[in-house]
């Protein structure tokens, strides 16, 4: 399939399924991710005054005007960072064993014209039915009872502490991240 790829440079007009729209974001993602944390989400865009904001800032491309929705990844370090503050633990960020592993709901991943931060009860939700799935899997390794326990492990360390400082830094200068969760 990688090899068979190629660039589509015109578009219909018609508008894009709400099916086909959730399978492109669900293929995306099984992209692999730290310890299942999936630091992404998927903005969807079509409302017309966003476009047209976004494309003053890229310049005119017709390409890009051209497509009947924009569907753009980001890396998204604020849904873990509060996942991990509502199960109160103190983790930090920094692979893991090829499975294929839960992943969230694409209400939780995929965002229209603009990201919007899960509520904490739904977050839970996906992490209960995640851990769930994990545990009948037998995917922790021993003396791990849990995804939050897996977490605190991977991400609790004094380097990961210092590394995430530096990245918050990074990414709260450039637009990425909120300055409060």
């Amino acid at each position: 399939m990688i090899l068979k790829r190629r660039s589509v440079r015109r578009f219909d007009r018609k508008a894009v399924s709400g099916d086909i729209i959730k399978a492109i974001v669900k293929a995306g993602q099984r992209a692999p991710t730290s310890c299942g944390t999936q630091f992404y989400s998927f903005i969807l865009v079509n409302d017309t005054r966003e476009r047209r904001e976004i494309l003053n800032l890229v310049t005119e491309n017709r390409v890009l005007q051209s497509a009947p929705i924009w569907i753009f990844v980001c890396s998204d370090v604020a849904r873990p960072l509060k996942m991990f503050k509502s199960l109160r633990m103190d983790c930090y960020f920094s692979a893991e064993k090829s499975t294929v592993r839960p992943r969230w709901n694409t209400n939780v991943v995929m965002h229209k014209n603009r990201y919007r931060m899960p509520a904490k009860g739904r977050l839970l939700w996906n992490y209960r039915r995640s851990n769930k799935t994990l545990v009948n899997m037998g995917y922790f390794s021993q003396g791990v009872g849990s995804l939050a326990e897996h977490w605190q492990r991977k991400f609790a360390s004094k380097e990961m502490m210092l590394r995430e400082k530096k990245l918050r830094k990074e990414l709260r200068k450039i637009g990425f991240l909120p300055n409060r969760l």
